[in-house]
């Protein structure tokens, strides 16, 4: 079982989460504001645990409020500082990403592979309801140090940002 999916069977235990065993994702499905917020707060806590351990994990997130709107609206970050699925490398490294298959990306640097995943085969968290929800997915990022730091991945401004966004939660 990956941390991830015990992080989901632990929040799945203390709410009214529905949880998928398969993929590790969640869903909180009550319309209680203060549910609501507090699913936002431990799904940030547990990214902000990656970024603090002593083998510190990159990770690059896709995070969206929706709120009556259509699919077809455009994606805005609910997480600013934090990379995306969509911004977390440099431009020049953009054709060298490759979809290979199940989910799984591989792009290349002058030092090396990193590979992400996209999709449903991200982790997952929801709360809400109907046309109104929150989420927040996430990856790891997976490469030498050497090609993050080629990347360009900041742990120091991803924990400010994450620290922010805790301290903005109700």
């Amino acid at each position: 079982m990956t941390s991830s999916q015990t992080t989901c069977i632990n929040l799945a235990r203390r709410g009214p989460f529905a949880c998928c065993q398969r993929t590790g994702s969640y869903c909180l499905t009550s319309d209680c504001p203060t549910a609501r917020s507090l699913a936002r707060r431990e799904v940030l806590l547990y990214l902000l645990s990656l970024i603090q351990a002593k083998e510190k994990q990159a990770f690059i997130v896709v995070a969206k409020s929706v709120k009556g709107e259509t699919e077809d609206a455009p994606l805005r970050n609910t997480l600013p500082g934090v990379p995306t699925l969509h911004d977390f490398y440099p431009r020049r490294y953009a054709s060298t990403i490759i979809h290979m298959g199940y989910g799984l990306f591989e792009g290349r640097t002058e030092d090396g592979p990193f590979y992400f995943d996209g999709g449903v085969a991200m982790k997952m968290a929801c709360w809400g309801r109907g046309d109104t929800y929150d989420w927040i997915s996430w990856s790891p990022l997976r490469c030498t140090s050497e090609t993050l730091k080629r990347l360009g991945y900041d742990f120091d401004a991803v924990e400010d940002a994450l620290m922010a966004a805790l301290e903005a939660s109700p």
